[in-house]
This record gives C-alpha cells, structure tokens and sequence, in this order.
C-alpha cells in the first residue's frame, strides 16, 4: 500500500484519519483472505519513513498490516536508513530497491545516487531478515532496458552477496 494519503489531490486535514480508516478495513479484508498488507514509505510528506508507517500499523492493530519499505524513498528523504531499518525489525514483510537523489525519487541508476545499500543490507543482515526484495527500475522506453536491468539486478545481488544475505530466485522447478 503506498503510504500517500492522497496522491492527485490537493492536502486537506481529514486525508490521514482516512487512509488510517481505508487500511483498517483493508486488514480485515487481508485477514479473511489470508493475505499480508505492506505500507510502502514514499517520497512527498506522508508516511515518508519506517516509523512513520509503524505508527500507523499500530494504530491499526493487525498482523496482516506491516511495513513494506522503500530504501530509495528513505534516502531520498535524507533519513538514517540503518537506522530507520532497525525501527523497523520484525515488521517488515519485503523490501523495496531503487536508487535516488535528493528530490529526484525516480530514475536514477542503481548504484549512482546516494542511497548507501551496503549499510542498509548490513543492517538487514544483522537482523537476519528474509523476504521478498524488488528491484524498481524506471528505464521508461530506453534501448537498452535489458542492459540495465541485467547491470542493476548484478549490482544488488553483489550488495546482498558482500553483506551476507542469501539470493534466491525462487522455487526450483521440478519435472
């Protein structure tokens, strides 16, 4: 769930208490289906952090609302991300990898904005965590997508090797 309270309309002071009200009841919808929710931190100024978004999920009181975090958005805000991450432990459901500047949250290279991904999967590491990582690309109708992505997924399969934290890609398939 990304954390804007409202993306295309203009702020009013009622838009928190909704979103909160909107997630409560998306919970009870996860539960019956026994499904996870994850509030993504973005960029702008509304769940822009971990612990923004851990208050919100506390409010909400449900095991199926945790946090889904975006490494990027968290730099991007100039945030601690280790520390951030470590607010964070144990209610954080997948992970979410792009690379940014400051007030430039999207298309920016992996690997050459100023989101410092050896720390934060050091930390990650240090928790022991395990889950779901993806990889944001934003290569629109560049030529050489392919390229890019083949670069970027290198790139963050390296961070994950040197910090420690298994890469799998999936279930083996069976004949």
């Amino acid at each position: 769930m990304a954390g804007y309270y409202a993306y295309y309309e203009d702020p009013d002071p009622g838009q928190r208490e909704r979103y909160v009200d909107s997630l409560a009841q998306a919970a009870q919808y996860a539960a019956q289906a026994g499904i996870m929710l994850g509030i993504e931190n973005v960029d702008g100024n509304d769940v822009t952090s971990i612990t923004k978004g851990l208050e919100i999920c506390d409010e909400v009181h449900s095991a199926w609302l945790t946090m889904y975090p975006d490494i990027g958005n968290l730099a991007e805000q100039q945030l601690d991300t280790t520390a951030e991450l470590h607010a964070g432990q144990g209610r954080m459901l997948a992970i979410h990898v792009k690379d940014v500047l400051p007030g430039e949250p999207r298309r920016i290279p992996l690997g050459s904005g100023s989101a410092d991904f050896p720390a934060a999967f050091g930390e990650l590491a240090r928790q022991r965590w395990s889950g779901r990582m993806m990889l944001e690309m934003w290569n629109d109708d560049s030529p050489d997508s392919n390229h890019i992505c083949v670069d970027a997924r290198r790139r963050l399969t390296g961070w994950l090797d040197e910090a420690g934290i298994a890469v799998s890609d999936g279930p083996e398939r069976r004949s």
